[in-house]
């Protein structure tokens, strides 16, 4: 009997490992390329087989509506046994018999005796259970098949295959195989935050020596700097956001840096919604081979992302024509095109610069940046944005 078992499972681990490679989403020879979920996985499928326990279930399939056969099996894998083909078979018992069931469980196949009769009865009543594993050993996975694995091989490899796909790989399992990530406070020895009260913040706040003003103060610096209806929605969110850190550099003064680079944010955002709504919702992009691609409305990043992922093929943003036009692939580009369309002057294009080279200085930090409050700085962003907009809404009006 055992040998016969030996022989399925040998069959079904092969053919899971092969069908594994042939549809995994990462063909990769080295693990380290992966993602370090997928990369569990991954080596958990190239270690296999693994060791496996296999007791036979006599079932009445008219009383179970998801059962095909009146034998049915009980097999436990056990994971921390990768590379061992080794097989046992563990007996045979009727899935009616809860106390020989039980039996089965624990003494052969190592369950954990506190959840062993709760499980049996579940499993006697409506025999849904499919899979399970033992929170005191998570090494070891359980599975119960509807069928006789027997006359039913390709069925196993099916269940035995989607075991090993995010997010089915029982989570006991899975922590048992992850790769442990260094736990840095430990090995440091580091103290978590001083969790502070409401009061304790507002408290700070009132006797910092600079800047001494109220939290609503700050709101009235701001208050009146707003953007027109006409705005993209998603520049005005950003916008609303350097309105906020602007209010909370009440409680962290490093809260005012944050706010205008999340206004500089906006203006970058306003500049690139304006070039895409020039587009009118259809923009043809062609390449140096004089291929040519139809988008609907796009946005800038539409546009970028397109030519990255077909970098191979011949698009290249530098290079590329947008509705007869060069597409303008930089911030620098993208101020000469507001200046060839006459929408910004020349001497605005300087302003709108300062802006975008803010930006950048501010997402790309070697050592932290701190500003003074600055409403006026919003205030003149808010201009410059309002002004993109305006002139789309004059034009369409």
């Amino acid at each position: 009997m055992s040998e016969d078992w030996g022989e399925a499972f040998r069959r079904a681990f092969a053919t899971v490992k092969e069908s594994f490679e042939r549809s995994s989403p990462f063909p990769v020879k080295d693990e380290t390329e992966l993602p370090p979920n997928v990369a569990t996985l991954w080596r958990t499928v190239h270690a296999l087989p693994c060791a496996v326990k296999v007791a036979n279930l006599k079932v009445d399939p008219s009383r179970y509506e998801s059962v095909t056969d009146d034998t049915c099996q009980l097999i436990r894998y056990d994971f921390s046994r990768l590379g061992d083909d080794s097989i046992e078979y563990t007996g045979e018992v009727n899935v009616a018999d809860t106390v020989r069931l039980e039996d089965l469980l624990v003494s052969r196949l190592d369950f954990s005796l506190q959840n062993a009769k709760s499980l049996t009865e579940e499993i006697s009543r409506d025999f849904r259970t499919r899979g399970f594993w033992d929170d005191e050993k998570p090494q070891l996975y359980y599975h119960i098949t509807s069928y006789d694995i027997r006359t039913n091989f390709e069925n196993l490899v099916q269940e035995i295959h989607l075991l090993f796909r995010v997010p089915f790989l029982p989570e006991g399992v899975f922590e048992k195989l992850r790769a442990r990530e260094i736990d840095f406070n430990g090995l440091y020895n580091l103290q978590p935050d001083h969790v502070s009260s409401t009061e304790e913040n507002i408290d700070a706040a009132r006797k910092r020596v600079y800047p001494r003003v109220s939290f609503e103060d700050l709101q009235k610096d701001i208050a009146e700097i707003q953007l027109i209806p006409d705005v993209p929605e998603d520049v005005q969110r950003v916008f609303k956001s350097a309105k906020d850190l602007h209010m909370f550099g009440y409680f962290r003064y490093h809260f005012f840096t944050i706010s205008q680079h999340y206004a500089f944010l906006a203006l970058e955002s306003a500049i690139k919604r304006r070039y895409a709504e020039s587009l009118r919702a259809r923009a043809i992009l062609r390449n140096e081979k004089g291929e040519t691609f139809e988008m609907l409305n796009p946005t800038y990043r539409d546009i970028e992302d397109f030519c990255y992922r077909k970098k191979r093929a011949g698009w290249n943003a530098r290079r590329l024509i947008v509705n007869g036009e060069e597409f303008p692939y930089s911030g620098q580009k993208l101020l000469d095109w507001l200046v060839h369309r006459g929408l910004i002057t020349k001497w605005e294009r300087y302003l709108y610069d300062a802006g975008l080279y803010l930006r950048n200085s501010l997402s790309h930090l070697e050592r932290a940046s701190i500003f003074p409050p600055g409403p006026m700085i919003l205030r003149r962003l808010a201009y410059q944005i309002n002004k993109l907009s305006h002139q789309v809404a004059s034009s369409n009006g």
